[in-house]
């Protein structure tokens, strides 16, 4: 299947689900969705329990050389801190590890700060990150990612 009809399908898929009724989890559950920036690619949130968060991204990255990211984050949000005429906004900061692959494994460690907008009546949050990272191995140095993305929650 070429990508053309898999990001189709995939389409398809996402509005069939968003028209389930019941499904508003945005503060609870687990949220699938993407993530746009540096890098690009698939973005996890799973509540704990308000005000905990575990955030984990799959991600590729285009600049200097081609690379694949993972991170995993711990967030703590503050909800409701900036009022908002409809739904939610809450800032959020945190702390975690991300691992890039190139041609060697880097390690560091990821400090992400952001805001989510949860929209109301529908089970999605759209959000938009910073997250400077110290490098660790091979080298210590200092970098950041930074992106927006959109999430859809499924609430069990």
């Amino acid at each position: 299947m070429d990508g053309m009809k898999k990001l189709n399908i995939m389409i398809i898929v996402f509005l069939c689900v968003i028209t389930i009724p019941g499904l508003q989890a945005q503060d609870r559950g687990l949220g699938v969705g993407v993530l746009l920036g540096e890098p690009t690619g698939l973005s996890v949130k799973y509540w704990l329990f308000d005000p905990l968060a575990i955030d984990l991204g799959a991600a590729w990255s285009f600049i200097d050389q081609p690379s694949f990211h993972i991170h995993a984050d711990l967030l703590f949000h503050f909800m409701n801190l900036i009022p908002v005429p409809a739904g939610k906004l809450s800032l959020y900061f945190g702390g975690g590890a991300r691992i890039k692959i190139q041609d060697y494994p880097n390690v560091g460690i990821r400090i992400p700060v952001g805001l989510t907008y949860f929209i109301p009546k529908v089970p999605m949050d759209v959000f938009l990150e910073a997250a400077p990272i110290v490098e660790l191995y091979p080298a210590t140095r200092f970098t950041i990612n930074a992106g927006i993305g959109v999430r859809y929650f499924f609430a069990f």
